[in-house]
């Protein structure tokens, strides 16, 4: 088992009798549907469906739902998952600064670890099987890389110490980058560190984040005319790439021997010499079995994994 402690997550705990409809009708996921202990990805977008953060939704009770968002700036991200809030009977606690976020993988090479959670989650509770709410805890199964894994979330005061006893019974203390770099070799989105703020959501291929049955969202007209389209000018997609320096932000992407621009590098993260790269391509301008480069650097597609937090599914296959 391996452990990473997120370093700037924003964690938001809303209740109130009106939260389950409001939730609905700002996010794009089918949030009044969650049973207790469930959960599901959704995002808070704009009305042109540009980006204001992803969030994990976990139900814990009727009127009382648990938000994770991996980072971003707090206070903007706030404000705009609060932006409709008129009248609406409901509360949102910012509790970032008193609760942490852990996250538990496990690589089919790790052995198996046995640990008295403790103070932090109960012990009668199957890791990463079921989602369970004890007071400030909580553990949400969620795959963010190839293996499976569990979210803990937990007051902070007792972070450090529930790590040194899953390092003790043999656990792994993973830093963030080696979480990153996990979770980009699945070349599912994440934000911000993919999907950037005010970014053109569906770009992001995350189906898995959207409902096509409920009813309205902000954005959602935006989101039903392109889907009624068929296809996206631009997609994000994921590549390995061979260098020993690092491809930055905003480095043009193109067609091996071909000058015209195809995209550009939204992000990227290396290790020693390998590294994946995100781009945003032009859908049509992209010819089949093209080597794409940046600069010097040829790309080597990623495929998505399956079964993870998007289901990578084509546009026309979408229920609509």
């Amino acid at each position: 088992m391996q452990i990473t402690l997120l370093p700037s997550p924003i964690i938001l705990l809303v209740s109130g009798r009106d939260s389950p409809r409001y939730l609905d009708a700002r996010l794009t996921n089918s949030i009044r549907t969650l049973n207790l202990c469930e959960g599901v990805l959704a995002a808070c977008l704009s009305p042109q469906a540009r980006t204001q953060g992803l969030f994990h939704v976990f139900r814990l009770d009727t009127e009382l739902f648990l938000l994770l968002c991996d980072g971003g700036n707090r206070e903007h991200v706030m404000a705009e998952f609060k932006r409709f809030l008129v009248a609406d009977r409901v509360s949102v606690e910012d509790c970032s600064d008193r609760l942490s976020v852990l996250h538990c993988w496990y690589p089919p090479v790790d052995r198996q670890v046995n640990v008295d959670l403790g103070e932090f989650i109960s012990s009668h509770y199957e890791l990463g099987k079921q989602g369970a709410w004890l007071g400030e805890k909580v553990i949400i199964p969620r795959s963010r890389t190839a293996y499976p894994g569990c979210d803990l979330v937990g007051p902070k005061e007792h972070t450090q110490k529930f790590m040194q006893r899953c390092s003790k019974a043999g656990a792994i203390l993973s830093p963030h980058e080696k979480l990153r770099w996990s979770t980009f070799e699945t070349a599912i989105p994440t934000f911000p560190d993919v999907i950037q703020e005010n970014s053109f959501f569906p770009e992001a291929r995350l189906e898995q984040a959207l409902s096509f049955h409920k009813g309205c969202y902000v954005g959602q007209e935006a989101i039903e005319r392109l889907y009624a389209l068929g296809k996206l000018p631009r997609e994000l997609r994921y590549y390995r790439g061979d260098a020993d320096t690092a491809v930055q932000p905003g480095a043009p992407v193109q067609m091996k021997g071909d000058s015209r621009l195809i995209g550009e590098v939204i992000s990227s993260i290396q290790m020693g010499s390998k590294q994946i790269i995100v781009a945003s391509i032009k859908i049509e301008s992209l010819q089949d079995g093209a080597q794409l480069v940046v600069g010097a650097v040829p790309l080597t597609p990623i495929a998505r994994a399956v079964g993870q937090e998007a289901s990578g599914a084509d546009l026309d296959e979408t229920p609509t």
